[in-house]
């Protein structure tokens, strides 16, 4: 809730280390043994998963390429050296996404033997 309705509030220079702060502060609460928790934090990071997809395609649209959406390997920068919105937050979140991703791969349903 709280991250979904002030996310663009908080995307400032002044705010991003206390966001960035938060954001951690939810992979450790994503990682609670509650599947009820897990599912509130799950819908957080879709929604935040969803928000820098959307940007970064809408960015590689008006550049012309929509190869590597959500390269997190990229160097940030256009063909012309510019950096742009849509990669910046995604190396920005970069750290976090790692952690949301180690604790979705620990959550999974495991197979029986």
């Amino acid at each position: 809730g709280f991250f979904k309705a002030h996310l663009k509030i908080l995307e400032t220079a002044e705010s991003q280390q206390a966001l960035l702060t938060g954001m951690f502060y939810l992979v450790r609460v994503s990682e609670v043994p509650d599947t009820e928790i897990f599912r509130i934090c799950l819908e957080a990071w879709h929604m935040l998963a969803q928000d820098l997809y959307q940007a970064e395609h809408k960015y590689q649209s008006s550049v012309g390429s929509g190869a590597n959406v959500l390269n997190l390997g990229s160097s940030g920068t256009s063909s012309n050296g510019s950096a742009n919105g849509g990669s910046s937050r995604k190396f920005m979140y970069g750290p976090v996404l790692t952690g949301v991703r180690q604790v979705m791969i620990a959550n999974m349903a495991k197979p029986e033997e």
